[in-house]
């Protein structure tokens, strides 16, 4: 990794203020060259295919040496939902590369279905890939909010006081116009929830015994006995129980919320 020359020869940035993902792609590009090809990847996700993601990657890279603007990685999708945004896609622009329309929020069921049947929607990987001189002009045009504290101050703390909350989608990339897609079928996941979990073959809590029950996702610390559920969610922690149909961990959030005002 190349070190950060503006922050005292750092190779990352730890800071326990949470301000999403704007300002931290905002703080790199600022101590790359600004003639770099900048990828940025969320450290959580999940890739199997590692062949088919490395293709992806080196077609985004050609395609953005020769043309201005950035381009995502639309991950197609293999079932119906809600957990993930969406990218609507427009026309093939070269074999794999589409023009993006929009950003779209996690949707509904319904919604969801309807995106799957259109047939040009992906998943919102959070992968995105530009040349960093176009990113950072786009950033003093789009979010200058965003940007400025970290050309007026080097102190990384009195930064990061200052810059708002607000993730890259909604500082650049529901804003600006030269938006692409890589369609990306390798296997993907943002390990977002205990479904994910599942599906990815994390094993059920040892002392576990399910009875005429399908689809259910144990993780408990004492023997757990289940009879005649399905698409269930059975989670202790040292802060408390969670049970939970399948289909519904999205409701989680707003229960959390829910719970700390009791």
């Amino acid at each position: 990794m190349q070190n950060f020359p503006r922050y005292q020869d750092k190779t990352y940035c730890s800071n326990h203020q949470k301000k999403n993902t704007a300002p931290a792609c905002v703080f790199a590009s600022l101590n790359l060259p600004e003639d770099e090809t900048i990828f940025i990847v969320p450290s959580d996700h999940y890739i199997s295919q590692i062949d088919k993601f490395w293709q992806c990657v080196e077609t985004a890279q050609k395609f953005i040496e020769n043309h201005e603007g950035i381009i995502t990685f639309g991950i197609v999708p293999t079932r119906v939902e809600t957990a993930y945004g969406y990218i609507q896609s427009n026309e093939r622009i070269e074999s794999n590369i589409f023009r993006v329309i929009k950003f779209h929020e996690k949707p509904d069921h319904d919604t969801a279905l309807l995106y799957i049947q259109k047939g040009n929607y992906f998943w919102n990987s959070g992968m995105f890939m530009y040349k960093n001189e176009y990113f950072i002009e786009q950033m003093k045009k789009h979010s200058p909010q965003v940007i400025e504290p970290f050309l007026r101050c080097t102190d990384i703390e009195s930064i990061y006081q200052k810059v708002p909350s607000i993730s890259i989608d909604y500082a650049l990339m529901e804003k600006t116009d030269q938006i692409y897609m890589v369609k990306a079928d390798f296997i993907w996941s943002d390990v977002g929830n205990f479904k994910s979990l599942k599906d990815l073959g994390t094993q059920n809590s040892n002392y576990t015994v399910l009875e005429n029950s399908e689809n259910v996702f144990v993780k408990t610390t004492k023997p757990t006995i289940v009879i005649g559920v399905d698409n269930l969610v059975i989670v202790e922690s040292e802060n408390g129980i969670l049970v939970c149909d399948m289909d519904q961990l999205d409701k989680l959030r707003n229960a959390l919320k829910k719970l700390d005002q009791k």
